[in-house]
């Protein structure tokens, strides 16, 4: 099954009403989960989190056990923004347009990603800032990954 998840960067549109059409692999994962209606949240400027509802909820039940005042303020805010939205037959989805204003209008260049059981969606600029900062950060990120046995 770990080979059914989505890998790469995909850049999409998003246009002016909020809809979106999931590259063929995000889709064809989520459709062997049975998940046709996610959760989409922002918890960060310039990026919406994409939950099947599923993992929302298995995210929501870790929130609450965690009891912390961290965790309640994270949970409200994912909840006050946040919306579901069905996927279609074909892939479509529509991102609510009280989240769309949070994001950013319509109309625009968005790059997906697939990450930790759940799809992000960055606006360019935000993007921009990953993509920079990750670039900036590689070297000692390989270096600390290594000594941890990774890569």
């Amino acid at each position: 099954l770990d080979g059914d998840i989505p890998r790469g960067l995909h850049h999409i549109d998003v246009d002016q009403s909020g809809k979106l059409k999931l590259p063929a692999t995000f889709h064809r994962y989520l459709s062997r989960q049975g998940e046709n209606t996610v959760f989409i949240t922002n918890l960060e400027d310039g990026i919406l989190r994409v939950y099947p509802v599923s993992a929302w909820l298995r995210q929501r039940a870790a929130l609450w056990a965690s009891d912390t005042d961290e965790a309640r303020d994270i949970y409200f805010i994912a909840e006050d923004r946040g919306r579901d939205s069905t996927i279609d037959k074909r892939g479509r989805m529509t991102i609510h347009e009280d989240l769309l204003r949070l994001f950013g209008e319509g109309n625009q260049k968005v790059v997906l990603e697939f990450y930790r059981g759940r799809i992000n969606i960055y606006s360019q600029a935000a993007y921009t800032r990953q993509r920079e900062s990750a670039r900036a950060s590689i070297k000692s990120s390989l270096s600390a990954l290594r000594k941890g046995g990774l890569l």
